[in-house]
């Protein structure tokens, strides 16, 4: 009971950033303009979002080694992630 209003929070934080990248997949497919930084720090956001959201203990500063290690892979695979949706809503900008 003590994390209902942390994960409330999270769920709304996460439906948003999920219209915000919807949104500029809609725009991209539709107008042919996009953010790019959406592209990249939306699906990063979400990715934090639901990480804390599964561990809400996990909320505010990493204290030991390896609370950093999971919060620097967590992050890495939202990096990776907003990656992938920035190379899919424009391909040539990798140069393809």
């Amino acid at each position: 009971m003590k994390f209902v209003q942390v994960r409330i929070i999270l769920l709304a934080t996460i439906l948003v950033l999920v219209g915000l990248v919807y949104y500029d997949w809609h725009r991209a497919l539709h107008t042919h303009q996009y953010s790019p930084k959406l592209a990249v720090l939306g699906p990063l956001a979400i990715t934090l979002a639901l990480y804390v959201l599964i561990l809400p203990t996990r909320l505010g500063t990493p204290t030991s080694a390896n609370e950093r290690k999971a919060v620097l892979a967590v992050f890495a695979v939202g990096t990776l992630a907003g990656l992938v949706n920035l190379y899919l809503i424009d391909p040539g900008l990798f140069g393809r």
